[in-house]
């Protein structure tokens, strides 16, 4: 299921989110993440199904020999067979989705864009465009968007008066929008002036020891551009893996910016200690009396220090 290629661009502001709607944002995440992994395990399940089809089989020596057509008709064939389609897909996931505490938290726009990212994302391990998906684990789960800005997560309120909110299901997000700033912004003025908005997605980033939240604003369009004459000298840059190169009129060579960075390689190793350490402490019962691993399944805990931690 492709979305509607048309131009798009992308403009991210912060949410001012007090502690209270940042846990309904946590629940909504968690619930996200749980109904990806159970569209994401039933899309695996249709797709073991589908190469173990004759048709499917055929299809594969048919696109070796060079025959496409063919093989794009067996192809069609085995995927009705499996039951591997888009809109089989989205009725499992929203009847998942209806039948479960999930349906308390999650509108069924939002629903969808899910189930499509799970779809999408086992459809190309098929074709051989990325590796096979993973399942999601806690914290891992990150961002949710609705699929138009007229339900779900929508935007609402003014540029000019500095009123933008986003709205979805009882909660109301206010943007972090500086006056001072936010008037010299050429950039939003421009979007929110001449572009409509297509939707919006919420984003959770781990900002040094605080979780932050923004939205993520995607307008259609040609986003604005600054076109200025260059002055003085003109230098070109070529950005390697361990160097940058220059090169102009006037001089030429390259270095390295590792050497105007901080060496934290001794700070990093005493943190992987500390949380070996707690990591232990929360969990005597997944290891051997010798320290090492037990084999098998196991739950693994997670205090808050731990948490900390693995951020710092």
């Amino acid at each position: 299921m492709q979305r509607a290629r048309t131009l798009s661009y992308v403009l991210e502001f912060p949410l001012r989110v007090n502690s209270a709607q940042a846990r309904a944002l946590e629940v909504r995440l968690e619930a996200g993440r749980n109904l990806y992994n159970a569209v994401l395990g039933e899309c695996l399940r249709r797709a073991k199904k589908l190469k173990t089809l004759q048709e499917y089989q055929e299809a594969l020596k048919l696109l070796k020999s060079g025959s496409r057509k063919k093989a794009q008709k067996l192809f069609r064939q085995a995927r009705e067979k499996a039951d591997f389609n888009y809109p089989s897909i989205q009725r499992w996931g929203i009847r998942c989705k209806n039948a479960c505490w999930i349906g308390d938290h999650l509108d069924t726009h939002t629903a969808q864009r899910i189930i499509e990212r799970a779809f999408n994302a086992v459809n190309e391990w098929l074709l051989g465009k990325r590796g096979r998906p993973r399942f999601k684990p806690k914290r891992r789960f990150r961002s949710l968007e609705s699929k138009t800005n007229q339900s779900g997560i929508r935007l609402r309120g003014s540029y000019e008066s500095l009123d933008l909110r986003v709205e979805w299901a009882g909660l109301v997000l206010p943007l972090r929008l500086k006056p001072s700033r936010a008037f010299k912004d050429e950039k939003a003025r421009f979007a929110f002036e001449n572009h409509p908005i297509k939707y919006c997605r919420i984003v959770k980033r781990t900002i040094g020891l605080r979780e932050r939240y923004f939205v993520q604003v995607v307008f259609e369009g040609h986003p604005w551009r600054r076109w200025s004459e260059p002055k003085g000298n003109v230098v070109g840059l070529d950005f390697g893996p361990s160097f940058v190169a220059y090169a102009s009129k006037v001089a030429s060579g390259f270095f390295s910016p590792g050497q105007y960075l901080k060496n934290l390689s001794r700070e990093k190793r005493r943190l992987q200690r500390k949380l070996d350490r707690q990591r232990r402490a929360n969990n005597p019962e997944n290891y051997n009396p010798d320290g090492t691993v037990k084999k098998g399944a196991k739950r693994w805990k997670k205090s808050r220090g731990m948490i900390l931690t693995e951020r710092r």
